[in-house]
């Protein structure tokens, strides 16, 4: 054999071999391939059942007339949004609250709910939104409670589901040991690891639900104080409460500023003042202005033409997305004070306060005042007997009504 057929012989044979090669490459390929998609339809019925399982059992203790069924649409969105100005806006830190709540839902928010669970809009207003750091989702609308379950070892594998809500009688936010649960009627919906950022989260929202259950849809200002209270701890509302001009102010709105960790002031609305707390050199307290809304001549507020400094985490935390940053300025006795770095929302919350208590002061100031007329002084009875006896020897009056009146004006003496 010459040497170019055994060259030809050597080629064939590494062509045979790099073939093979290639063949078995594509057989394992196409068997990973194959135990990837066994092991991912494993999964997904995993938690699938964890969903059907959850629905089953709301809807086997369902018994119909669910917390909001009582209530139109209007009646509820009306509610939200007082809920939303008074109590969920107060005292947020909005770069760690995981919340959107309506009106605060922007459109794009919508579409990214949207792209989560298919619903019509038309039918069904998104009223509330929770997203947890792995990925989990909640839904309030009307109608329905939609919610995305993720498996525990796989957060990338997950379940979309719905409620109708005229299914669940109470919603509520439980601490566990491992972490929180969202419950409906005790079943439990999602559970999550344990985060200190959920708290207000939650304070906030088995706030709502309890009101919605109970038909408290008034909500006082010593209700706000409370709610404020209890999101600040005791050591923020130390700081402020010691500038409280009487002993019964309350504490009705609370603004951490854009970012609770770089922000100068903390801003707080009274029942009497506007509060604010300088916080430079690390946070302490340095010092405090006190304006009292009958000083207060002008709430004016600034677009921010610097948000886009703000840092990542805040620009792509959920409450965030729908809210512009600007600032606001106070004018007062001749004097102007500027806060840096508000939400709008914060800042259109204290402007509102301001009008509202300016409001009640002129109609306070307005009112007539009641003298009340003094009780007539009963004249002496002696005087009285004497005019008595006139008006008998007149002819006015009988002798026999005289001495009548004269037997009772005797008695008096």
């Amino acid at each position: 054999m010459g040497f170019m057929d055994k060259l030809k012989n050597a080629a064939s044979s590494v062509s045979e071999k790099a073939g093979q090669m290639v063949k078995e490459a594509e057989q394992k390929a196409a068997q990973k391939k194959a135990e990837n998609e066994a092991m991912q339809a494993e999964k997904t019925a995993k938690v699938e059942a964890m969903r059907d399982e959850a629905v089953s059992k709301i809807n086997s203790i369902g018994t119909g007339g669910g917390i909001v069924d009582s209530l139109s649409e209007k009646e509820l969105l009306d509610f939200t949004k007082s809920f939303a100005e008074k109590l969920f806006i107060s005292a947020c830190t909005a770069s760690s609250s995981h919340i959107v709540i309506y009106p605060y839902i922007t459109e794009k928010q919508i579409k990214k709910i949207h792209n989560s669970f298919k619903f019509d809009e038309s039918m069904d207003k998104p009223i509330i939104h929770i997203r947890t750091e792995d990925k989990q989702e909640i839904l309030f609308t009307k109608n329905k409670l939609f919610f995305r379950v993720v498996l525990p070892e796989d957060k990338n594998v997950s379940a979309v589901g719905e409620v109708n809500a005229s299914a669940v009688n109470d919603f509520r936010f439980v601490e566990t040991e491992e972490g929180y649960s969202f419950q409906c009627d005790t079943v439990e919906l999602i559970s999550f690891k344990l985060n200190k950022k959920y708290k207000q989260d939650f304070i906030t929202l088995n706030n709502y639900f309890d009101r919605i259950k109970n038909k408290q849809f008034e909500i006082t200002e010593q209700e706000i104080h409370d709610m404020i209270k209890e999101k600040v701890g005791e050591k923020i509302y130390g700081m402020f409460s010691k500038y409280y001009a009487d002993d019964d102010e309350l504490a009705i709105f609370f603004a951490w500023g854009a970012d609770s960790y770089s922000a100068n002031d903390f801003v707080i609305c009274t029942t009497n003042q506007v509060i604010i707390l300088d916080r430079e050199l690390g946070g302490m307290t340095m010092n405090a202005k006190q304006l009292y809304y009958d000083d207060i001549t002008a709430v004016e507020i600034i677009q921010n033409s610097n948000s886009g400094s703000l840092t990542a985490d805040l620009i792509n935390s959920a409450i965030t997305a729908a809210l512009d940053v600007c600032d606001l300025n106070i004018s007062a006795a001749g004097a102007s004070i500027r806060i840096n770095n508000l939400y709008k929302n914060e800042a259109e919350r204290i402007a509102a306060i301001y009008h509202q208590k300016r409001k009640e002061l002129k109609t306070k100031s307005a009112a007539p005042t009641i003298v009340q007329a003094a009780a007539p002084v009963a004249s002496d009875p002696l005087e009285q007997l004497e005019k008595l006896s006139k008006l008998k020897d007149a002819g006015i009056i009988s002798a026999e009504e005289f001495e009548k009146k004269k037997a009772d004006l005797l008695a008096k003496l």
